[in-house]
C-alpha cells in the first residue's frame, strides 16, 4: 500500500531507525533551495567562500592596514582603474 508523508529528514531516519519504516521503502524528496545558511552558500560556490574569508581578513585589520589599503586603492583609481562597487 503507498503512503505519503510529510516529515523533515531526521524525522525520516529516526522512523527508518525504528523500524517505523522498512529500509526498503523510497522517498522523494523538495525541499527550498532559497533557505539556507551562508556557510552552505560558501561550500557550493568557492567565490562565496573566497568573499566571506576576505571579509573575516578585513574585519582582522589594524586602522594602519586599513589606511594602506585606502591609499593603495586611491592610487590605483588614480590610474584609471575605477573601484568596484558591489
Amino acid at each position: 500500500m503507498l503512503q505519503t508523508v510529510e516529515i523533515t529528514l531526521p524525522e525520516l531516519l529516526e522512523r527508518v531507525r525504528a523500524g517505523l519504516i522498512p529500509m526498503s521503502a523510497k522517498a522523494q524528496v523538495t525541499y527550498d533551495d532559497a533557505v539556507r545558511t551562508p556557510s552552505q552558500d560558501a561550500e557550493r560556490n568557492p567565490a562565496l567562500a573566497l568573499f566571506e574569508q576576505w571579509a573575516q581578513e578585513d574585519a582582522q585589520m589594524t586602522p594602519e592596514q586599513h589606511a594602506e589599503n585606502q591609499r593603495i586603492y586611491a592610487e590605483i583609481e588614480k590610474n584609471g582603474i575605477p573601484r568596484v562597487r558591489l
